[in-house]
C-alpha cells in the first residue's frame, strides 16, 4: 500500500506542470473561459483514471509481488523521461 501512496505522490508531482494543463491556458487565452472546455478536461481525467484503475487490476493479478514494484517503476521511469524529453511550446 505505501507502494500506491509513493505512486500517487510522484505522479501528482509531475502533473503539476503538465502540458495539458500549459495547452488548456492557451486555449482560454486565446478564447476566452468556456465551461465547456473545463468539463471536457475533468472528463477525459476522470476516464484516464478509470482506465487506469482498471489496468492495475488486471495486470496486478498477473504480476508476483516483487514484479509490481518494478512496473511501478518502470512506468514512473518512462513517464519522467516523456516529461523531460517533450517540452511544451510556449
Amino acid at each position: 500500500m505505501s507502494a500506491f501512496f509513493i505512486t500517487l505522490i510522484a505522479v501528482l508531482l509531475a502533473g503539476s506542470g503538465a502540458r495539458d494543463q500549459i495547452d488548456i491556458a492557451g486555449l482560454t487565452s486565446r478564447q476566452g473561459r468556456r465551461p465547456s472546455v473545463l468539463v471536457v478536461a475533468i472528463a477525459c481525467a476522470v476516464a484516464t483514471a478509470v482506465f487506469a484503475a482498471w489496468a492495475a487490476t488486471v495486470f496486478s493479478t498477473m504480476l508476483p509481488p516483487p514484479a509490481r514494484i518494478w512496473f511501478v517503476a518502470i512506468a514512473l521511469g518512462l513517464a519522467g523521461g516523456e516529461s523531460l524529453l517533450l517540452t511544451p511550446k510556449p
